[in-house]
């Protein structure tokens, strides 16, 4: 056996154990930097998220896993917003399948296991993240020290540690890209039209399931990444290329013709932009047009049941309206903050701020300039860079006007990119540390060490000058010491021996660099206001899903899905605009926000203690119209407004004659502040509101429909808060505030009230400008003897349906489901179908005749269904395709 066949028998072992070396390298890295996350304080199980993981992502993959295990795929979630599709929801991803796989091996779900399972779900995808760039990274020649270097710029940068923390979802969507872009450059380099469309296809299933992970915003970058892939990579093809530049792909060209293909491998390579001309075509252009096309045509029907639902969500919020005004960050401008901000690994102090991967990333990305070979990759990935750098930008100056035209909803926080920005720069950086220890003759030697000499003082400046400015960061000298030892190393490998040596460091001082930074930036982040506001004990216990009819408001939006119980207010960027108009305060109707406060619904309107309060009402009249406007209030345990024109058999009343009136007029009165009783007085001083309080006493009311009277006057322009606590679910509070003018009058007041039977009753109090007395007398509760609500008797909820048994009725009544009306919702009476009329608003009733009934509310979507079967078809038709070519491969082998 001659030298050269001792080396081929001898390489794929050595290739295999480098993979094994770098994998293990990664999972090691990933346990050290996730070791902060424990450390700061394991009681705390600080691991199992923060800010957004307990108040949307936990909550809705808890929802998910109880809804799955109970036996129920549940395309609704009713706990918040007044309930909304959850199946269409992107970021539910309830397709995604490592997701859905986590959520069926969580047995016996409790929200603390669903939080492990994520936990262990992150972890897995970031390390497959840093095995597919590091692949990616080996498939451009890139040596193991600079592919492990690409690797830690994608998977440790400031941007994915940071959604690490709270939201999941972008780091596992993201997981997916370098593999895609992987699949995308062997379909752009592949030798033959079948392995083009392999490659395409693979592509294609690959963005599908990224696609599945449920962030519309990085669906819109990805697809904007592979696209921009393909054009500067046909742009780079136009720059002479180095003698001795060859990628894996170009050398497996070589070689003259191949089985079933009739034309020589380089001939095809160089019409693809490969050979040294760079030629373009029409055919090539048109084979780019039809990969895309390929690509994209594969992942929407991978991803059907997630688009197809979601299309007609979107069409329901107010995020694919043109109207919307979302809030942005101070804009930042291509000045001297912004190589400061890519040089400070957090970056920006605004969490969607611009943040990279460091000083040592940045250095080695710059250093790719000097390199000799690999002149079109560097020039791919960089004009890849600087366009993902552009969109990064609030005064973006092309690429982000772009997205906002083509993206099908209002596109925020533009620094999202930089988590798809830091994989070209990961590849210069690899890049950069490989043309920085390639042999070279003393001049060009000299000539590198000038420039690195230069590039490391500007990226060491830029670093000092923002890291000990650092807004929030108290920053350890590692920072600064590790990547300066970098850029030294680096000088000495130029003209020392033993790249691999030199290479190896700079990639341990490179995490070293992000070991220093994360150990006060994840603490940070894992502050008592991020976290679960609970005991965590009570995460750890198994829940029951909501059974009775009552509903409430949280201080901490969704956090009530953790108990199963539904909440008024919540937070989701994706909703029903037209029901949340109904529940948001008055100064914010018309305007998008992500969330509903818990005082919304109650201060300054009506609608949360009238009849947002309960799911389930029983009207015996009806008014025609729209509800009134939200400081009104009404008797709502008697009347529905229906605001289509209806002709049903319940009494019909004229707007005006239930105006001003809580209840009706068969009212039992609790009096809290009798009449003969001295008032209440606060001092009320200017920004001193919790100073100004008092306790005015506990209530007992009984469970009817209840309304609070009181009369007030004052002496100073001031703030009257009234905290109404219910003893029953000490989480559950009222909260209404009320501004007093000083005008010398008595102002009287009357509010709904939630359905607190045992409650306490507090004022707080906070003058305007100067000090004055407040004075709250005669306050007393009204309760409507009218209200049937014991009628009402829940038998069954799921996420999808609703069962009631309604006991005897005298006559016609009109039963409302205060839970948003919605294409797919139908409902029986007695078995029989109904029509669902609209009733205020925006919420579904049905007509009830007099005596006992059995009514069914349920929900299906169609479209979901249609998605799961377009899926499930093509990727049978894939795996076909797949085993087809792979048989065919092997014949001709």
């Amino acid at each position: 056996m001659d030298g050269a066949t001792t080396d081929a028998a001898l390489r794929p072992p050595r290739k295999r154990r480098l993979a094994a070396l770098a994998v293990t390298t990664l999972i090691a890295v990933s346990i050290l930097t996730t070791f902060w996350w424990v450390a700061a304080d394991p009681s705390a199980a600080r691991f199992l998220g923060a800010g957004d993981a307990w108040e949307q992502a936990g909550p809705g993959l808890f929802f998910m896993d109880h809804g799955l295990h109970d036996g129920e795929l549940p395309l609704w979630n009713p706990l918040y917003f007044c309930g909304q599709p959850h199946a269409a929801n992107p970021q539910a991803f309830l397709f995604y399948p490592p997701n859905a796989l986590r959520s069926l091996l969580t047995q016996a779900p409790t929200p603390k296991r669903t939080h492990v399972g994520i936990a262990l779900m992150l972890f897995v995808h970031l390390v497959f993240a840093g095995a597919t760039m590091y692949l990616l990274s080996r498939h451009h020649g890139i040596s193991v020290p600079g592919s492990l270097l690409a690797a830690f710029a994608y998977v440790l940068s400031a941007p994915a540690v940071l959604r690490a923390v709270g939201h999941w979802y972008f780091d596992t969507t993201a997981a997916w890209l370098p593999l895609l872009i992987l699949l995308l450059r062997m379909g752009l380099t592949a030798p033959s039209r079948r392995r083009e469309a392999v490659a395409g296809i693979a592509a294609g299933l690959v963005y599908g399931i990224a696609i599945l992970g449920g962030v519309p915003s990085l669906i819109v970058l990805m697809g904007f990444t592979i696209a921009a892939y393909v054009v500067c990579y046909r742009l780079a093809a136009l720059i002479p290329a180095h003698e001795k530049d060859e990628t894996k792909a170009d050398k497996s060209h070589k070689g003259g013709r191949r089985k079933g293909n009739t034309e020589p491998a380089g001939t095809r390579a160089e019409a693809r932009g490969q050979g040294r001309a760079g030629r373009w075509s029409v055919q090539v252009m048109l084979g780019d047009i039809g990969l895309l096309a390929a690509i994209v045509v594969v992942a929407i029907l991978v991803a059907a049941p997630m688009l197809l639902p979601a299309k007609e969500f979107a069409a329901h919020s107010a995020r694919a309206q043109g109207t919307v005004v979302l809030a942005g960050r101070e804009a930042t401008g291509p000045d001297w903050s912004l190589p400061q901000l890519l040089a400070v690994y957090s970056g920006d102090a605004s969490y969607e701020g611009v943040k990279a991967a460091g000083a040592i990333m940045l250095l080695f990305a710059l250093a790719s300039l000097t390199a000799r070979r690999r002149r079109r990759d560097i020039a791919v990935y960089g004009l890849l860079f600087l366009a993902l750098l552009d969109a990064s930008l609030p005064r973006s100056i092309l690429v982000g006007p772009l997205l906002s035209l083509v993206a099908p909803f209002k596109m925020a926080e533009p620094g999202r990119a930089m988590l798809i920005a830091c994989l070209p720069l990961g590849l210069l950086a690899g890049m950069g540390l490989d043309a920085t220890l390639s042999p070279s003759g003393a001049r060009s030697k000299t000539v590198r060490t000038v420039v690195l000499a230069l590039f490391g003082g500007t990226v060491l400046l830029a670093l000092a000058s923002r890291a000990y400015n650092h807004p929030f960061l108290a920053v350890s000298k590692w920072a600064l010491i590790l990547p300066s030892l970098a850029c030294m190393v680096a000088i000495a490998g130029v003209w020392l021996p033993r790249p691999h040596v030199w290479g190896t460091a700079v990639v341990l001082m490179c995490f070293g660099e992000t070991l220093a930074w994360n150990k006060v930036l994840l603490p940070h982040l894992f502050n008592a206001e991020t976290q679960y506001p609970g005991e965590m004990s009570a995460l750890e216990k198994p829940k029951t899903f909501w059974s009775n009819n009552q509903r409430g408001s949280v201080a901490d939006p969704n956090i009530n899905v953790y108990d199963l119980a539904p909440a008024i207010n919540g937070y989701d960027p994706l909703h029903i605009e037209e029901v949340r108009e109904v529940i948001c305060a008055v100064r914010h109707e018309g305007m998008y926000f992500r969330k509903i406060r818990d005082w919304e619904p109650f201060s300054g309107n009506q609608r949360g203690g009238l009849f947002l309060k309960r799911s389930l009402w029983l009207a015996r009249q009806y008014v025609e119209g729209p509800l009134p406007p939200k400081h009104a209030i009404y008797p709502a345990a008697t009347t529905v407004f229906l605001p289509v024109p209806s002709e049903v058999p319940v009494a019909k009343v004229a707007r005006g004659g239930i105006e001003g009136r809580g209840v009706s007029d068969d009212a039992q009165r609790t009096d809290i502040i009798a009449m003969d009783a001295p008032p209440v007085t606060l001092k009320a001083e200017p920004g001193k509101r919790n100073q100004a309080s008092t306790e005015v006493g506990t209530i007992h009311l009984p469970p009817y429909h209840s309304v609070l009277a009181f009369a007030v006057t004052n002496d100073c322009a001031a703030d009257l808060e009234l905290a109404l606590t219910d003893l029953e679910q000490a989480h559950s509070v009222q909260r209404i505030t009320f501004y007093l003018p000083n005008d010398g009058t008595t102002k009287r007041f009357e509010v709904a009230l939630s359905d607190f039977t045992e409650m306490n009753v507090g004022l707080r109090a906070e003058a305007e400008e100067k000090t004055g007395t407040i004075q709250v007398a005669e306050m007393y509760a009204l309760s409507d003897r009218q209200d049937e609500d014991e009628l009402i008797h829940i038998v069954k909820r799921t996420p999808n349906t609703v069962e009631v048994e309604v006991d005897e009725l005298p006559g016609y009544r009109i039963l409302t489901l205060v839970d948003a009306a919605y294409p797919g919702w139908r409902a029986t009476v007695d078995e029989k179908p109904t029509p669902l009329l609209r009733a205020n608003d925006v919420f579904k009733a049905v007509v009830l005749p007099p005596g006992r009934h059995h009514v069914r509310f349920a929900f299906t979507s169609w479209r979901v269904y249609a998605g799961l079967a377009v899926s499930s078809l093509t990727c049978a038709l894939l795996c076909a395709v797949g085993i087809a070519h792979g048989l065919t491969s092997r014949r001709r082998e």
